[in-house]
């Protein structure tokens, strides 16, 4: 079963092409047990200074990915549980509680989960 803060790799839909994906490191960030589904944001190695809506992973060694990576708060997606395929890694604790300010700071109450 997939929790909160776990790095895993899913199909993950193209921004410009939804109906095409590539296999890419998540980050859940919901987990609906009763519908097996989890919310989970996009991990890239990619950085932008001007990008508000990324996360920089501090600890990412520790999270179990290959590079310093970041999270894309704005490329969301809600998969099945089974979609996922192969488990990475959880965030630390450091990261996950500033990931959470991050999310509320870009959005506030407004994201949705599911």
């Amino acid at each position: 079963m997939a929790s909160l803060g776990e790095i895993w790799t899913a199909d993950f839909p193209y921004e410009d092409n939804p109906s095409q994906s590539d296999e890419r490191p998540v980050v859940i960030v919901g987990v609906n047990d009763d519908l097996y589904l989890c919310t989970t944001l996009m991990i890239t190695s990619k950085a932008s200074a001007k990008d508000r809506y990324r996360y920089e992973i501090r600890h990412w060694q520790h999270a179990g990915l290959i590079k310093q990576s970041y999270i894309r708060l704005s490329r969301k997606h809600t998969f099945r549980i089974s979609q996922l395929r192969r488990f990475i890694g959880c965030l630390h604790q450091e990261d996950q509680i500033n990931l959470w300010f991050k999310i509320d700071e870009c959005y506030g109450h407004e994201i949705g989960l599911f």
